[in-house]
């Protein structure tokens, strides 16, 4: 009786469209998950929609792309490694505590060809998508490039350029133009010492750490997920319970777009005592825990890596 099938039947009566020629399945399956994939989760913050986001480190990477598809949000504690780390959600307090100071150098001089030209930097290794190189061509243009952070560079450059990003070493480096005999060219980066995390910075849905992770470390942070599609009719929701409640915030949907404001207003008395029912389970779950403290750890010692969240 919870089943998607079951939720269609529901939606087909309180809209009052037993037939298939005024709404199809296909159609009311569509309202359905666009209630539960994108305003469910937002209305609602259910535990049972709370788990661990994780992800593996690879050495000498510390920008990792997020899935802001699948993860509604996150919140601390975040651990690498099983120790607890500092999240930071402001760029300029992040920025302030742990800075990427560029340096600026010559790579080497132009011989009156367009290269193809080789070099390498002093300080390594340096962090990936930090490398910018830059010179005059014989015109007077300027020219630059930058790396693309898998080893290569884009701008005004040919391709198969490349970096290295250990030892820093630049090679068949051929620009769009003709430099001139002498003319610098320079390279500015960012040179870094690995070591295990201690901080991340979650931004523009991505998560950076630092230190740069000197091998593989797990990450884990907690996340609220966007719940599973329902796409067979056998289909049920993560729990069964909800399936009114799904029904009924389709409904809600399906008057939107009728402009039927007055069966959406009845409809919504309706919904909005479902919404107390469903949240009713994770009320009562947080209920359990005494307000968090610093004082509240029954461990018998502080723990020295515990952060706090910046933002």
């Amino acid at each position: 009786m919870t089943t998607l099938n079951n939720i269609r039947t529901k939606v087909r009566r309180i809209t009052k469209s037993p037939s298939s020629n005024q709404i199809t399945d296909a159609q009311i399956d569509d309202y359905v998950n666009t209630f539960y994939l994108y305003d469910f989760p937002e209305q609602l913050r259910l535990i049972n929609l709370k788990e661990t986001y994780s992800f593996i480190t690879e050495p000498g990477i510390d920008i990792y792309d997020f899935t802001p598809n699948t993860v509604i949000s996150i919140e601390p504690p975040v651990y690498i490694g099983g120790y607890e780390i500092q999240l930071y959600q402001n760029r300029e307090q992040y920025f302030y505590a742990y800075p990427e100071y560029q340096r600026n150098e010559v790579l080497t001089l132009g011989t009156a060809i367009a290269g193809a030209y080789n070099g390498t930097i002093t300080a390594t290794p340096v962090k990936r998508g930090r490398v910018l190189l830059s010179t005059v061509d014989n015109a007077g243009n300027a020219l630059s490039a930058q790396d693309d952070g898998a080893g290569s560079f884009t701008g005004d450059v040919v391709a198969g350029s490349t970096i290295n990003y250990e030892t820093g070493a630049i090679a068949a480096l051929t620009w769009s133009g003709i430099i001139a005999n002498g003319e610098e060219i320079r390279v500015q980066y960012v040179n870094y010492q690995s070591s295990r995390p201690y901080a991340a910075l979650f931004y523009n849905d991505q998560i950076q750490l630092s230190p740069v992770p000197d091998q593989a470390y797990e990450f884990k942070i907690n996340a609220y997920v966007t719940p599973t599609a329902l796409t067979n009719a056998a289909d049920e929701p993560e729990l069964r319970e909800w399936w009114q409640l799904l029904a009924l915030g389709a409904c809600l949907k399906i008057f939107e777009d009728r402009l039927d404001m007055e069966s959406y207003q009845k409809v919504q008395v309706l919904f909005e005592q479902q919404m107390s029912l469903v949240e009713r389970r994770t009320l009562k779950q947080i209920s359990i825990n005494r307000a968090a403290t610093i004082y509240s750890t029954n461990i018998g010692y502080s723990n020295p890596y515990r952060s706090n969240i910046n933002s």
